[in-house]
């Protein structure tokens, strides 16, 4: 989800620096620590000094360190302003260093045009940005240090910034909060009202704290013992929107009907967009803070595929312009969409020829950050954002106007945070191009859409103090093989209806435990006499077309953390009873053993299907019984109707 590049571009805003009404800029070395919630997040070092002639270099570095499942993930920023004496812009260089790669934005003021030029993976991009007026432009990062330099009993403002997340030109209202008092607080509202914030500067007149009110970020100046010593943001479970299925749906492929309970706190119910073609809000009550909700997923209507693109209807502009993210403009972008949709056809086609097109095209990415339509059609990777940025610039381009979504995809027993698209054909419809799902799904739950993915996120970063999500009511179609085949052990044999499959034990004498739960088939093989040999299959619901390859790969990093040594043997493509799998074996020593483990695991997909068989022993075990894995997993069998 959208929560890397962005979080950095936060950090960028807040490092905003007060002299107490100095007539020139003041050298300084100071650190700040970025928190969101309780959750320590980012630290800020920031150094100011005059180049001799009249004017000021301001340099700032900010470090964000996360802990993506496991996988340890640090964005760091350098940027250089240079200021006149009196914070009048002249020019700056950033250098953001990322995990997928860095990129270089240089500017320049010059008369009324601001130029900013961005380097990426090779390719330049140069904007151009008009003032507004005779009014007044300052660098973000030097806001703050101008209003401490306004006179006594000035309460509101007007001027232009350059913003620091976006490198354009951003109007903020700004107005002091009690100017007959002195007391040194500031209200700055952005146009947008993306960063609407309080400033707070300290008796020194350097800023001592800064609120944003809808994001609950805060800044906060600190020692740099304690700015360099933040741990990773912890990017797991609830900070992910990350929830078990509760109760376990076992085959959501087969959901025809389904109620959810949402319970939250202090976000007011007008931030959340409940209601759509496929989902409508059944129930809300509030005491004090605290608010549920009953929303009932449904599948509408079949869809009129007889509107043609590109579509112009009246009141759905921003839905087809160019934003932070989303460049349906970029020449490159235009290309791809040009050539998927040559064949023309109705919207609704063009629609499904686009997220095949994407669902094949880029693969499935671990590195939490947010990409341009353009870097992810360049780079080829990227999490659920990436397809979602990806699909609606090329949408965009070819005139069909498109929006983000953000919400919970259900993923094998889980409620997990994602993003994806929702079109215009004759009315709005779901796109997740990550799953290739183009239409009517109950694996989707919406919380918010927006034109723009900056709009969507207040709302993601407030929801993860309080959420909580229950299946209120559900029911399923009936299964295909039902009364054909019966769910269960039977010996050394299981057979499961709803996941369509059998396995045989190789042995007579193995021991099979079912140690299912939230809705994922879990069988745990016991070989007699071989106590460190563990093996497992498992069984749950996917979209399909989901690639093995991302799966087994993504499973790779999970484990990497738990062991020293880590190495990976083999990752390869395989075919398991006709499907598209992928096999990976890997060794190392589990964290805090001397012991040498071997690990193997074997992922293919079927239909609305995953299956995992692993293999996790001592290396000398893993050995002696690989050939009774092989044995095992060539008895999987497809069922079929009799």
């Amino acid at each position: 989800m959208y929560t890397g590049q962005r979080l950095v571009q936060f950090c960028v805003l807040l490092v905003l620096l007060l002299d107490g009404g100095a007539t020139h800029a003041q050298e300084r070395d100071l650190w700040y620590v970025l928190s969101h919630g309780e959750q320590e997040i980012s630290s800020v070092h920031v150094q100011v000094t005059s180049t001799g002639d009249d004017n000021f270099r301001y340099v700032w570095e900010s470090r964000v360190p996360v802990n993506f499942l496991g996988q340890l993930q640090e964005t760091t920023t350098k940027t250089e302003y240079l200021v006149t004496g009196d914070l009048r812009p002249v020019t700056m260089r950033s250098e953001m260093s990322k995990m997928s790669g860095a990129t270089t934005v240089r500017g320049e003021l010059v008369d009324d045009t601001l130029t900013v030029t961005s380097v990426e993976d090779g390719e330049e991009t140069t904007l151009a940005s008009k003032v507004a007026g005779e009014q007044l432009v300052l660098f973000d990062s030097c806001l703050g240090e101008w209003l401490a330099k306004q006179p006594a009993g000035t309460t509101a403002v007007t001027l232009q910034v350059i913003d620091d997340a976006t490198w354009g030109l951003a109007q903020v209202e700004v107005a002091a909060l009690a100017p007959e008092d002195g007391d040194p607080r500031w209200r700055v509202e952005y146009q947008d009202a993306t960063y609407n914030m309080t400033v707070e500067v300290g008796a020194d007149g350097f800023e001592t704290e800064r609120f944003y009110e809808k994001i609950d970020l805060r800044m906060r100046r600190c020692s740099r013992e304690e700015a360099e010593s933040i741990a990773p943001l912890d990017q797991t479970g609830r900070q992910v929107l990350s929830f078990p299925v509760d109760p376990p749906i076992p085959t959501p492929h087969r959901l025809t009907e389904l109620t959810v309970e949402l319970r939250w706190k202090g976000i007011p119910l007008d931030d959340f967009e409940l209601e759509d073609d496929r989902q409508r809000l059944v129930e809300h009550s509030q005491d004090g803070e605290d608010h549920r909700a009953l929303v009932e997923v449904f599948a509408p209507e079949p869809i009129d595929a007889d509107l043609t693109f590109p579509i112009a209807a009246e009141g759905l502009e921003l839905y087809l312009a160019e934003t932070e993210f989303i460049k349906p403009h970029d020449p490159t972008i235009r290309a791809a969409a040009a050539e998927i949709c040559q064949g023309g056809g109705s919207a609704l086609e063009a629609v499904q020829a686009l997220s095949t097109w994407v669902f094949g095209y880029v693969d499935s990415a671990l590195i939490a950050e947010t990409l341009s339509g353009p870097q992810v059609l360049s780079r080829k990777t990227g999490k659920c954002t990436e397809f979602s940025t990806l699909f609606a610039s090329l949408a965009r381009s070819v005139g069909i106007p498109t929006r983000m979504a953000l919400g919970e995809r259900m993923v094998a027993g889980q409620w997990g945070g994602h993003m994806w698209n929702e079109v215009y054909v004759g009315r709005w419809i779901p796109v997740d191009a990550s799953a290739n799902e183009v239409g009517a799904t109950f694996a989707l739950l919406k919380f918010i859409d927006s034109d723009t993915v900056a709009g969507t996120q207040p709302l993601r970063m407030a929801l993860p103090a309080s959420l909580v999500i229950r299946v209120q009511d559900f029911a399923l179609s009936g299964a295909d093989l039902a009364g054909q085949y019966e769910s269960g052990i039977v010996g050394s044999v299981y057979t499961n209806v709803d996941y369509e499959c059998r396995l045989t034990a190789p042995q007579p004498d193995w021991v099979l435990h079912d140690d299912s739960a939230s809705g994922v088939a879990t069988i745990r093989f016991e070989i007699p006499g071989a106590k460190s040999t563990f093996i497992h299959f498992v069984a749950f619901g996917l979209p399909p077309g989901t690639p093995a390859k991302a799966l087994a790969e993504s499973r790779i990093e999970l484990f990497r953390p738990n062991y020293d040594d880590f190495e990976v043997t083999t990752n390869k493509p395989i075919t398991v009873e006709g499907a598209q799998g992928h096999t990976t074996s890997f060794q190392g020593r589990a964290k805090g053993s001397e012991v040498e483990s071997g690990i193997t695991e074997v992922i293919w997909c079927q239909g609305s299907f995953g299956y995992i068989l692993n293999l996790i022993a001592t290396k000398a075990e893993h050995e002696e019984h690989f050939a009774d894995f092989e044995d095992l997993l060539a008895s999987f069998e497809v069922l079929t109707s009799k």
